[in-house]
């Protein structure tokens, strides 16, 4: 059964990014979401918290995950219980085509997602009519 969900368990996301070597992108002060299929980790991301915002540090799913909207799933998860803990803007500090797919922009020199926007019951998937 697939799950999206917090993973509180370090050593698991520090063995699955050595696993996949993206080790550089780990950061100890960063909350870890993760993508599961029947409790096997198959891809995670991670918000760092720093100056009082919310950053997306990486996303990474298996190779055999991708392109099935996974990865979406995961990401759009940890976004919307940001947004319900308070959260208005997620920021990155690389741009990204595929943030950019989400809803990520720039503006004044910062790449962004304002949360009340992405979650207001429009979505990329029937270009923002809401789901009736």
């Amino acid at each position: 059964m697939l799950s999206f969900k917090d993973v509180s368990d370090i050593d698991m996301i520090k063995k699955f990014l050595h696993k996949n070597d993206i080790w550089d992108r780990f950061s100890p002060k960063g909350l870890f979401f993760g993508a599961f299929n029947d409790g096997i980790l198959f891809g995670t991301t991670q918000i760092v918290l720093e100056d009082g915002k919310a950053y997306v540090q990486y996303i990474y799913l298996d190779e055999e995950y991708r392109g099935q909207g996974l990865g979406n799933a995961m990401v759009r998860s940890l976004l919307n219980k940001l947004e319900m803990n308070g959260f208005h803007m997620v920021y990155s500090k690389v741009e990204n085509e595929y943030l950019e797919k989400i809803g990520f922009s720039m503006d004044r020199g910062e790449y962004y997602c304002d949360l009340k926007m992405m979650f207001s019951g429009g979505c990329s998937c029937c270009e923002d009519n809401h789901h009736g």
